[in-house]
């Protein structure tokens, strides 16, 4: 038996998945999609706003209750808002410390195979 929690820290939502491999098949323990508008109030100076990266951490403290309840492990990733604000060390380092893991901020090619995995 092998768990999995796999986050996706979005600009305008934040996923889990809790999944299990058993027997060959993929067993979904938990699946979560929350509207945190981390992107939202990116003003002129590209910097994340307040409230987004608030909400966004409230969710992440949530989702890392869900995988130790489930002991699963912890892989989290970052995308479009998080490659290009300027203030996205600050937001990673603490979402780093609430996952107890860090956050992989992947590229746009990476964000796109994944997507087409995931489908």
């Amino acid at each position: 038996m092998s768990r999995i929690a796999t986050i996706d820290i979005g600009t305008n939502t934040t996923l889990l998945l809790i999944a299990e491999a058993r027997e060959g098949t993929i067993a979904v323990l938990d699946d979560r999609a929350e509207i945190t508008r981390l992107g939202r109030g990116i003003g002129g100076d590209g910097r994340l706003g307040q409230e987004g990266i608030d909400r966004t951490l409230a969710v992440l403290s949530g989702y890392a209750v869900l995988a130790r309840v489930h002991e699963a492990p912890i892989f989290a990733i970052g995308t479009e808002a998080l490659r290009r604000a300027p203030n996205a060390a600050d937001f990673l380092s603490r979402a780093a410390a609430l996952l107890d893991t860090p956050v992989e901020v992947v590229d746009g090619e990476r964000e796109a195979a994944l997507t087409f995995l995931a489908a």
